[in-house]
């Protein structure tokens, strides 16, 4: 596969409510997303960086510095054997997992729409519907936090996690070869996420779509953070499951228009 052009957009999305951790909380999110092209098929992957280094020390402008001026003028123009060698000629560069994440992940993607097939069947992913979880940010009071987990059982989640990971260890290779670990010592493992958008979310169910991802993940409803998300169709929760996209790639579709109204600074490549 040869990546012809990429294109990097940074786009503010506003969460519906303020979200907080134990490192601090947040309401804007500074989302980076990534479109890559080959062989007539457009691709799309998200940066899960956040804002500040209070969780990772990676963040928005410590990625588009590496995107923009390293690891994209790197990949754009070259052939690859496959997504999991796309980043062969930025393997020099240490750390910065999430930021090659985006590269990669999108890599799968763009694997998959050339091929016809959904990203969950190009990872290897059997199941047609994942297991979910939400999690629930620090609260002001035990009432406010009895009052938010109950909504969120009630509305079919099978797992709530109070918050005192594929992006973080670097994409879906990487997330593959942890979950064959731990499927061949017999543990179950959960697909963790980011506050991403959609476009995240998308690769995140087909990840979760692998045998071995058992227990809920952090992959909740679109309208869990987002009064309008930037797909379609939005993701949903039904009895505690979300449905995989069957779609080719990651099965939504970018909304466009809306995404080129937001975004607020682009670079291109190729």
């Amino acid at each position: 596969m040869k990546i012809d052009r990429a294109r990097l957009r940074e786009i503010p999305l506003r969460l519906k409510e303020y979200f907080e951790i134990s490192s601090g909380g947040k309401q804007d999110r500074r989302i980076l997303l990534l479109t890559l092209e080959g062989e007539g098929f457009e691709a799309w992957g998200e940066c899960v960086v956040g804002e500040d280094p209070g969780y990772s020390y990676e963040t928005t402008e410590t990625a588009w510095h590496m995107l923009t001026d390293f690891i994209l003028p790197a990949v754009v123009g070259r052939d690859a054997d496959g997504p999991e060698d796309v980043l062969a000629p930025v393997r020099w560069i240490r750390g910065h997992r999430m930021a090659k994440a985006a590269v990669e992940m999108a890599a799968w993607d763009l694997a998959a729409r050339m091929e016809g097939v959904s990203l969950s069947k190009k990872l290897g992913g059997t199941r047609s519907a994942v297991p979910v979880g939400v999690s629930v940010g620090l609260q002001k009071t035990d009432e406010e936090l009895h009052e938010k987990v109950a909504g969120y059982v009630e509305a079919g989640y099978a797992r709530v996690k109070i918050k005192i990971k594929p992006g973080r260890v670097g994409g879906h290779a990487s997330s593959k070869r942890i979950h064959d670990a731990m499927v061949s010592h017999g543990l179950p493992v959960w697909c963790g996420g980011m506050l991403e958008s959609g476009v995240g979310r998308a690769h995140n169910v087909a990840l979760a779509s692998l045998p071995g991802f058992t227990l809920p993940g952090d992959i909740s409803a679109s309208r869990r953070y987002w009064e309008r998300d930037i797909v379609t169709p939005e993701f949903e929760v039904s009895n505690g499951e979300m449905r995989v996209p069957t779609g080719p790639g990651i099965g939504v579709e970018p909304d466009q228009d809306r995404i080129a109204a937001l975004t607020v600074r682009e670079a291109a490549f190729g």
